[in-house]
């Protein structure tokens, strides 16, 4: 029995030296720090801000925008451009008369026909009258054919002919596009699509203007899957850009945040102002400079990768805590002199060990970012 109760006293013994190792190591610093602060002043040291922003879970894609709609007009049969009744950059209607060939032969056959017709109309067999009528027809619908009208309201982008132009039969005559939205087909990984719904805000970023933001939506995700190079499924999914202007053209690149969840506000900070002590990257400790007494004081708190440069803060601190960088404190050992370490932090700063870089600084989660 005796023999059991020196071992719980030796444990107790060296559970208590190294609580007091550790209470005495950020001693050592908030005593550290404040030598440093009468020596250089509190603007020497790195001071950092825990912010809140705004943060909502978004899928990432990326494409070339083109028209909502786009046709090419072709010439319906051979012939000479007749009229060009539109312009380059011309706005134009739905059933809006484009262009037209020259029909004059097709009405001089249709003439030729309801004369006929006219002649047969005593004496003719029944049947006789009835192949003359069809022939008529095909002949009117061949004179409509010889005038282009537009499909639908747009833009005319391009005029291919001029008047007076013999053209083959299929040979392009303009093009109209409809600007009035504009849409998108992007590949999204088989991952994220559990996540996809139509009807999702999307908000495009447009390589020649970077500062400007512009809104759509998920207008489509289809049910089939195809399957790349490198063997993932991905999903080829139809984005609409609800508001253009007209700075935005046809085939400029861009980059999309497509938002799958609700804006919520979160805590961030920036790597330099916490250091991780734990394997998984996510428990460490942090300076928090006291309000009442500008003094540094310990602080463990819970983080996780934000972006490249930030972390986000889960547990510990709050919107507004100022934070002293932990290696300013270690580096004004160089202005006073002395060493000390911080709890978790590596060895004595004399000579000793360098203090662990902070974690999970690889690919940040997807998200709005401010």
């Amino acid at each position: 029995m005796k023999r059991n109760a020196s071992k719980t006293w030796k444990i107790i013994i060296i559970l208590t030296v190294v609580a007091g190792l550790a209470t005495a190591g950020s001693i050592a610093a908030v005593s550290m720090y404040r030598q440093s602060s009468a020596t250089s002043g509190l603007s020497d040291a790195r001071r950092y801000s825990v912010n809140q922003v705004s943060y909502s879970q978004t899928i990432e894609a990326s494409g070339n925008i083109e028209a909502y709609q786009a046709e090419s007009y072709a010439a319906p049969m051979a012939g000479e451009v007749e009229n060009i009744y539109v312009a380059e950059g011309d706005q134009v209607a739905q059933g809006q008369m484009l262009a037209d060939l020259n029909d004059l032969s097709l009405r001089y056959e249709l003439a030729s026909i309801e004369y006929d017709i006219s002649q047969a109309q005593s004496n003719a067999r029944p049947r006789e009258l009835e192949l003359l009528e069809m022939k008529k027809e095909m002949a009117e619908s061949e004179i409509s054919d010889t005038k282009v009208s537009a499909k639908f309201a747009g833009l005319v982008s391009d005029v291919f002919v001029n008047e007076g132009d013999n053209v083959a039969q299929g040979a392009e005559l303009l093009r109209v596009i409809d600007l009035s939205m504009m849409k998108a087909m992007v590949p999204i990984d088989e991952i994220d699509v559990p996540l996809l719904e139509e009807g999702q805000r999307v908000e495009f970023i447009f390589d020649a203007y970077p500062d400007l933001r512009y809104n759509g939506y998920v207008a489509h995700v289809p049910r089939e899957a195809s399957v790349t190079s490198n063997g993932i499924a991905v999903l080829e999914v139809e984005l609409i850009l609800s508001d253009p202007d007209s700075a935005i053209i046809p085939a400029f690149t861009f980059t999309a945040e497509i938002y799958v969840s609700d804006s919520e506000d979160i805590l961030v900070v920036d790597k330099s102002a916490v250091f991780i002590r734990d394997n998984d990257g996510s428990r460490g400790m942090a300076m928090r400079v006291d309000e009442q007494t500008e003094d540094p004081q310990p602080v463990r708190v819970e983080v996780e990768s934000y972006d490249a440069d930030r972390y986000r803060v889960l547990n510990g601190l709050e919107a507004g805590d100022e934070l002293i960088s932990p290696q300013s404190l270690m580096d004004a050992r160089g202005d006073i002199g002395g060493g000390f370490s911080l709890p978790g932090m590596g060895r004595n700063m004399n000579g000793g060990e360098r203090p662990v870089p902070p974690q999970g600084s690889g690919t940040a989660p997807a998200g709005r970012r401010n």
